[in-house]
């Protein structure tokens, strides 16, 4: 009797450490995933007359993104930077702009005081001031409200594949640098133009940055080629909770 009670107690120890086991690995990994990331780059109601009908899609209605803010807000999504990714078990979404447009002051920031929801806006920092282009007093005000994070997306655009060296070096610091006096706040991040980049320009950015995005809806959690998922103007509500995780 003694004996098989001792076998007994060992098997309800080994059962309660299995149960113990299971419930860390529930809590602390099976359930932890990367931050949903999409992109997003002008939010306007009209199509400029110049719009060519591949870009359209660049073009989000303010209605649409708002009813894409409400959706998150309700099913729980934390609104985090491109400078806050990591792994966590937390349900996470980052939104990215890519750009700069003079609309992310009018349309976007408006809703995201509503919602209390933070972006992250990657600026071409040569177009600043430009027409149809942030100002830096509205990137100050955005920057200051705490909603809006900024990101580099170089000083001119180009493909950065094609620039040599200097050139390369020339696009990933300045643009670093202009946003940050103007911000007054580190800028940790980088879009790559037109997704264009390879091992040379991850290296590069690595020297002035702690993340680079690329625009491709691929699985890429490295560090500096970080995927994202585009969101398109004439997107479902329906399609648009498909792209969440």
């Amino acid at each position: 009797m003694k004996a098989y009670l001792k076998k007994y107690k060992w098997a309800l120890c080994l059962l309660v450490i299995f149960a113990a086991l299971c419930w860390v690995y529930k809590t602390h990994y099976s359930t932890k995933s990367y931050p949903t990331v999409l992109t997003y780059h002008a939010i306007e109601e009209k199509l400029p007359e110049e719009t060519s009908e591949e870009n359209e899609y660049l073009f989000v209605r303010p209605a649409d993104l708002e009813e894409q803010l409400q959706l998150l807000t309700r099913k729980g999504y934390e609104f985090c930077f491109a400078s806050q990714y990591e792994i966590t078990n937390k349900k996470q979404v980052i939104l990215t702009l890519d750009d700069g447009y003079e609309d992310n002051y009018t349309n976007l920031f408006p809703l995201l005081k509503k919602y209390q929801a933070k972006a992250t806006i990657s600026v071409v920092t040569g177009s600043i001031g430009q027409p149809g282009h942030l100002a830096a007093d509205q990137i100050r005000e955005m920057s200051d409200s705490g909603l809006v994070e900024f990101a580099s997306h170089t000083v001119t655009h180009p493909h950065l594949t094609s620039l040599d060296d200097a050139a390369l070096d020339q696009e990933l610091q300045a643009s670093k640098r202009a946003l940050e006096e103007i911000t007054g706040k580190d800028v940790q991040a980088i879009a790559y133009p037109y997704s264009d980049y390879d091992q040379r320009v991850c290296t590069a950015a690595a020297k002035y940055y702690r993340f680079g995005y690329i625009d491709w809806p691929k699985n890429y959690y490295a560090q500096y080629e970080i995927g994202r998922t585009p969101v398109r103007r004439d997107i479902t509500i329906e399609q648009f909770e498909a792209l969440l995780h």
